[in-house]
C-alpha cells in the first residue's frame, strides 16, 4: 500500500487513490476517491471531507451490499407508493444484474456509473433483442441514486454524473389503416392474443385509451344499452386528472368490449367492483405469495401485462417494435384527419402534450386549406374587384 503525506494511498492492485477519515461515530473509515490522478483525488478527498464536516457523513448503510439496500428500499416503497413499485423493482433488478448483488454501496464510483451506461446500452443489442433506450438507463441510475442518497453516498457522485442524452421520439408512431387491418386479422388467428386484440380495437377505434386505463376498467365503469355504450375512466386508473372522463363507444369498440365482458364473466367477474380483465392466479410464482398454487382467475385484481402476447402478435403481423401506446396515436391521427377539433380529441383521450397538439394541428392543415377554399367560393365579387385592380 503506497502512502504519502496527504493521507492519500493506493491499495495493492487498485489504480484509484483512497483516503481515511474519522467519522461522527468516532471510528476511522476508508474511502476510494474513484480517481487515478493524484490531483483529482486530492480535490475529491477535500470535497468529501468538507461535506462530511457539514453533516453529510455516510451512515451504516455504506457497508451494505447492493442486494440488501435494494430489498430495504423496495419494502419501504411498497408501503409508500405501491403503484410505482413494479417499475422501480424492474429498474433495480437491472442494476443488480450489472453491478452484482454483493457490490458494496461505498464502492460505487462515477466510473462504475459510466461503465454501467455502456453495458446497458449494449446488453440487448448483443442478444439480438434491440437496444435499451437511454431514457431507461437514466431511470435505472435515478433509482440507484435514491438508494445511495439514503446512505448519504450520492453527493460524492452527483457533481460528476452525466445522464445519457435522450432522443425525443416525437409523438409516437401511427400505423396505416391497412397495417391496422393486418394486425387485427393476425390477432384473430390465435386465441391467446384475444386480450391485446380487443384492447387495440377499443383504443384505436374509439377511445385512445392507454393500456393501464383498459387494464383497470371495472364492470361498474361500463354502461351498455341497446342504443349506446359508454365507459368511465376513474382517477385511480389514469395518470392525470384530465384522464378522468366519460367516453362513448362506436360499433367496433362496443364489439370488442362485449367480447371482453363475456370473457370476464366466464372468469367469475360479476360485481361492479370486479375488473374487466381478471388476473390469472396461476401466474403468481413468488415464493412468498399466499395465492401461489391456486388456479383460475381473481376478478378482484386486474391483469398487469400483455407484453409478451403483444410482442408476438406484432412480430407475426410484420410490425416489430409497434407499441400498444401507438394505438392511441392511431386514434388521434384518425380524429385529426376526420377534422375533429383538437379540444374534442383531448376530451376523448384525456390529455395531450404540447408536442402532440402541435403535431396533430399540423396534420389538420389540410382541413384548414379546405376551409379557406370554401370561403373563397363565397367571395366571387371580391375576387372580381381585385382582378379589375
Amino acid at each position: 500500500m503506497a502512502r504519502d503525506g496527504e493521507n492519500l494511498f493506493r491499495r495493492k492492485g487498485d489504480r484509484f487513490w483512497s483516503f481515511k477519515y474519522k467519522g461522527l461515530d468516532g471510528k476511522w473509515h476508508e474511502e476510494s476517491t474513484g480517481k487515478e490522478l493524484k490531483s483529482e483525488a486530492r480535490d475529491e478527498r477535500n470535497d468529501r471531507l468538507a461535506r462530511y464536516k457539514a453533516g453529510q457523513t455516510p451512515n451504516d448503510m455504506r457497508n451494505w451490499p447492493l442486494k440488501r439496500a435494494i430489498e430495504e428500499r423496495l419494502a419501504l416503497r411498497k408501503l409508500q407508493r405501491p403503484k410505482s413499485l413494479r417499475i422501480e423493482k424492474t429498474c433495480l433488478k437491472a442494476v443488480m444484474g450489472v453491478f452484482g448483488e454483493n457490490k458494496r454501496l461505498d464502492k460505487v464510483t462515477n466510473l462504475d456509473l459510466e461503465q454501467y451506461q455502456v453495458a446497458r446500452l449494449d446488453m440487448k443489442k448483443k442478444r439480438g433483442e434491440g437496444n435499451v433506450q437511454p431514457a431507461t438507463v437514466n431511470l435505472e441510475i435515478l433509482y440507484l441514486a435514491q438508494v445511495l442518497r439514503r446512505a448519504k453516498l450520492w453527493s460524492r457522485l452527483e457533481d460528476d454524473y452525466r445522464p445519457l442524452p435522450e432522443t425525443k421520439n416525437g409523438v409516437g408512431r401511427a400505423i396505416t389503416q391497412k397495417q391496422f387491418i393486418k394486425l387485427l386479422k393476425t390477432a384473430q388467428s390465435n386465441p391467446t392474443w384475444e386480450v391485446p386484440f380487443c384492447a387495440a380495437v377499443i383504443s384505436a377505434c374509439a377511445t385512445g385509451q392507454r393500456s393501464i386505463e383498459i387494464k383497470k376498467l371495472r364492470l361498474g365503469n361500463i354502461r351498455l344499452t341497446k342504443k349506446e355504450a359508454w365507459i368511465t375512466i376513474p382517477r385511480e386508473a389514469t395518470k392525470t386528472d384530465a384522464g378522468c372522463r366519460d367516453i362513448p363507444l362506436n360499433g367496433p369498440a362496443r364489439w370488442a368490449l362485449e367480447r371482453l365482458l363475456e370473457r370476464a364473466r366466464k372468469a367469475g367477474a360479476s360485481k361492479p367492483e370486479h375488473y374487466l380483465l381478471p388476473k390469472d392466479r396461476t401466474k403468481h410464482t413468488r415464493p412468498d405469495d399466499p395465492r401461489k398454487g391456486e388456479r383460475g382467475y381473481d376478478p378482484t385484481d386486474h391483469q398487469s401485462s400483455w407484453r409478451t402476447a403483444w410482442s408476438n402478435l406484432c412480430e407475426k403481423a410484420s410490425l416489430p417494435g409497434l407499441r400498444f401506446h401507438d394505438m392511441r396515436h392511431l386514434f388521434i391521427t384518425q380524429a385529426a384527419e376526420a377534422d375533429v377539433p383538437i379540444l374534442v380529441t383531448e376530451s376523448l383521450v384525456g390529455h395531450m402534450s404540447a408536442d402532440m397538439v402541435r403535431h396533430y394541428t399540423h396534420i389538420r392543415s389540410g382541413a384548414k386549406q379546405k376551409a379557406v377554399k370554401a370561403i373563397e367560393k363565397q367571395q366571387v365579387k371580391v375576387m372580381a374587384l381585385l382582378n379589375e385592380g
